[in-house]
Order: C-alpha cells, then sequence, then structure tokens
C-alpha cells in the first residue's frame, strides 16, 4: 500500500472518529413563503396538525361575536396543495372559538371547539368534536362537555395507541377530558394545596400508553401579593403524580404575564422521553426539561433572552429525528429555533416582517419540515419549509 492510499485512510478514520466521537448538528431551512389564507380571523388561539400521511390542518377561528366560525384548511401532500377552508361549526347566531386539532397515531385527525349558547338568558359553554381520516369526510358534532360557567383554551392530544387526552380551563379550573370505551369522562386536574383561585391555559403532551403530561399557569391575589406559578402534573393509568411548580414569582405588582391569551404554557417530549415545558414571564420564554416523567427537572433556561423587547406566545413541538422546535413572538414578528444533541439553532425569522403577530402554531411533516401559522391583525397566514437541511451524527 503506497503512501498516499495510506495517508487517505487514515484521514478518513480520523475523520469517522471525530464524527462518531462528537456529534455535528446543523439545519437550515429554505421556506416556501408567507401566504394569507384568511383576511377574517377571529380572537382565539390558531391550532395546527399534521397527520400520519403528512397532510396539514390549520384550523382557526373566523369572525367574532355571534358570527365567530371554526374552519379548517388542510394541504394534501400528495397532490401538493392547499384546499378550500371548510366550516366545520357551522352555527349561526352562537359564537364558535377556541378551536383544537390534532391527528392520533391510527390515522385520525381530531378537532374541538367551544360554542357558547344562551339557554332561558343564560350562558352555557359546549366543547364539541368531529373527526376525519384523510380529510375526506367530517363525522357529525359530539358534545364533550358542557357547563354553565366559562371554559376555553382547549388543547389535546393522543397517546401511543390512540387514546385521546383534551385538557381546557373551565371556571377558573384547568380540567382533563380522557376518550375511552366510546365514552368522554371528564376530572378535575389537582392543585395540591393551592385554592383554585384561578388556574388557565393548560397544555398537553404523551409519549406512552394512557399517560400525559400536563403544565398550565395559576394566578392568586391575597390582597397584599401576588403569586404566579407554572404547574406539571403527570397522569397515567386513572391517577396523577408529580405535582410541583416550575416556577414561582410573588411580588406586590400585577406581573405583566398574566394575561391569559398573551402567555400560554406549553410542553412536548422528544424521542427518547425527555419532557420539554416553557412558559413566559417577566417579558421573557423560560423552559425547563425533565427524563423521569417530570419527577425532576433540570434549571430553567431563558430561551428568548430578549430584555428590552416583550415576548409572549410560545409554542413547543417534536419532529421524527427528535428534535425540539420552538416559536414564539417578539417584536412584533414569529421566530423559530431548534434544539437538538443540547445544541440550539440559530434563530430564523418565519413571518417575514409581520406588523403585530399572535398565536403561531407549529408542526412537522414526515420530511422533519416545520409548517407554522399565525395571525396579524384580522389576517391569517402560514408558511412551510420544503427544504429542511439537517445533517445529524447522533451517538446514542
Amino acid at each position: 500500500m503506497n503512501l498516499k492510499r495510506r495517508l487517505f485512510l487514515l484521514i478518513i478514520a480520523v475523520l469517522a472518529f471525530l464524527v462518531l466521537s462528537f456529534p455535528i448538528v446543523s439545519w437550515a431551512t429554505t421556506w416556501a413563503g408567507k401566504v394569507n389564507y384568511s383576511s377574517n380571523g377571529g380572537d382565539t388561539p390558531l391550532s395546527l396538525s399534521i397527520d400520519k400521511s403528512s397532510n396539514f390542518y390549520l384550523a382557526y377561528q373566523e369572525g367574532k361575536g355571534n358570527s365567530a366560525e371554526i374552519y379548517v384548511k388542510r394541504f394534501s401532500w400528495s397532490a401538493q396543495s392547499w384546499e378550500s377552508s371548510v366550516n366545520l361549526s357551522n352555527t349561526s347566531n352562537t359564537p364558535s372559538n377556541y378551536s383544537c386539532i390534532f391527528s392520533d397515531p391510527l390515522g385520525k385527525t381530531h378537532l374541538f371547539w367551544v360554542e357558547t349558547l344562551i339557554i332561558d338568558s343564560n350562558p352555557y359553554w359546549r366543547i364539541y368534536h368531529r373527526e376525519t381520516t384523510n380529510g375526506a369526510f367530517w363525522s357529525p358534532s359530539e358534545e364533550v362537555f358542557f357547563s354553565a360557567s366559562p371554559t376555553s383554551h382547549l388543547v389535546g392530544t393522543s397517546d401511543p395507541s390512540g387514546k385521546l387526552f383534551l385538557t381546557f380551563t373551565n371556571n377558573s379550573n384547568v380540567k382533563l377530558a380522557i376518550y375511552q370505551a366510546s365514552t368522554w369522562s371528564t376530572t378535575d386536574v389537582p392543585n395540591g394545596d393551592l385554592s383554585p383561585y384561578s388556574s388557565f391555559s393548560p397544555a398537553i403532551a404523551s409519549d406512552a400508553s394512557d399517560t400525559a403530561y400536563l403544565v398550565w399557569r395559576y394566578f392568586k391575589y391575597d390582597g397584599v401579593n401576588y403569586d404566579e406559578r407554572v404547574r406539571f402534573i403527570k397522569y397515567s393509568s386513572g391517577s396523577f403524580s408529580n405535582l410541583q411548580s416550575l416556577e414561582q414569582n410573588i411580588s406586590g405588582n400585577n406581573p405583566l404575564a398574566l394575561d391569559e391569551e398573551y402567555v400560554p404554557s406549553t410542553i412536548a417530549h422528544d424521542r427518547k422521553g425527555k419532557i420539554y415545558a416553557a412558559w413566559q414571564t417577566q417579558k421573557e420564554i423560560y423552559s425547563c426539561s425533565s427524563s423521569d416523567g417530570g419527577a425532576t427537572w433540570s434549571n430553567r433556561e431563558n430561551l428568548s433572552s430578549s430584555p428590552s423587547v416583550d415576548s409572549y406566545y410560545p409554542k413547543l413541538s417534536s419532529d421524527r429525528i427528535g428534535r425540539i422546535l420552538f416559536v414564539w413572538v417578539e417584536n412584533t414578528n414569529v421566530y423559530l429555533k431548534t434544539y437538538y444533541s443540547s445544541k440550539w439553532s440559530t434563530v430564523e425569522n418565519v413571518s417575514e416582517g409581520a406588523i403585530s403577530s399572535l398565536w403561531p402554531a407549529l408542526g412537522t411533516d414526515r420530511d422533519a419540515n416545520p409548517v407554522i401559522s399565525w395571525q396579524e391583525g384580522d389576517n391569517l397566514y402560514h408558511n412551510r419549509g420544503i427544504d429542511d437541511h439537517v445533517i445529524i451524527y447522533e451517538t446514542s
């Protein structure tokens, strides 16, 4: 073997050693471009889902007041095109809002929303559900929950077996609805020794059979101080555990972070079972993670790191590669960054010079490209990655 060949093989061996010893992670997203899909947006958060066939579903409120309806717009992966929006609440003089859409591993996509009814001059709130397989046909509306108290902020997920979980705010409490044996059951989410003064803006994720992880905001004013917390709990096989506060702020001043519509909590997990939670407080977005089902958590980390401007609307998601994606609104724009192998990517501006952005929704397609929707004023937009170049060398 001549000297040049030996040198070449030595270089290859050294490069292979470096790659296997030190994970390399990089990505650069090419975006399809910002698209306006409605100019009559509502006043409640958007929702986005991607089914097992990689079709996208955007659920949103169109119109306000009594004319508010819930629409769904679908992107057909096979046709590589967007279909016309469909009115799925389809009521008159009855406001429909707080849409929530997600897909289960069995191929079904589930839509939930809240309708406010007036019966004998009194308001009542109902949560409805419809489902579809590949968007061909939506099932009739099914009532999931009925209450004489305000109901809002719906977020749902499915476990790996297809079991459905839906969490929401009702009368300043967080509730969990579970679908099993063709029946919906609803329970209060425990808050320990804290009085249920105001619990709101829940989020939920699941990575194991009959298991879900929840985070939400808690707020109480005792006449002197404001007690604001981010709460976490684990649900598994009919019982709750690991209840704790991921953050607590006690102050004599009413913190800016307490507007429910601006500061939802969010939670996601990667393919190795690690849980990530994020929330907004004191104008910044913070996050922490757990590798043991929420029993213990890492120290919090500032994800936005922008003390001179306000950061709102955090949203976490994961992709099939195992990355955690994070979007938020800062200084009117929607931003994205991605976490993998203990490294955050550079920040990307998704909204491309927005005037004022609200409620970003996030998902990823079968190729691990991000799909994001958001609202600007009355206009609704989406943008999607079409070539997310990912270079990953992972040792575990």
